[in-house]
């Protein structure tokens, strides 16, 4: 939660200067014509629960998460936890 909080109140400000930057821009413009919005939106949910419950560092997740959406941080803590617990769940069944 820490990491959360300190990522979405000192980065704000580079996230959206990186948002306004010409070639994020025409990233976003790619990625907006080839893909529905809500396609895009599942990949991007997607990539980040991957992130968060793989054994990779949560910062990483948690970084995209905070920067990217506006999430409130106890759905991020319920969302943390699922995902921990279904990525614990799998690392003991292989």
């Amino acid at each position: 939660m820490f990491i959360f909080k300190f990522i979405k109140l000192s980065f704000l400000d580079e996230f959206i200067y990186l948002r306004k930057s010409p070639i994020i821009k025409e990233i976003n413009l790619i990625i907006d014509k080839s893909f529905l919005h809500k396609i895009k939106a599942y990949i991007y949910y997607s990539f980040i629960g991957f992130m968060i419950a793989s054994p990779l560092p949560d910062e990483i997740g948690v970084s995209m998460l905070a920067g990217m959406t506006k999430i409130k941080s106890w759905i991020l803590a319920i969302l943390s936890y699922v995902l921990h617990f279904i990525g614990f769940l799998i690392l003991f069944s292989i």
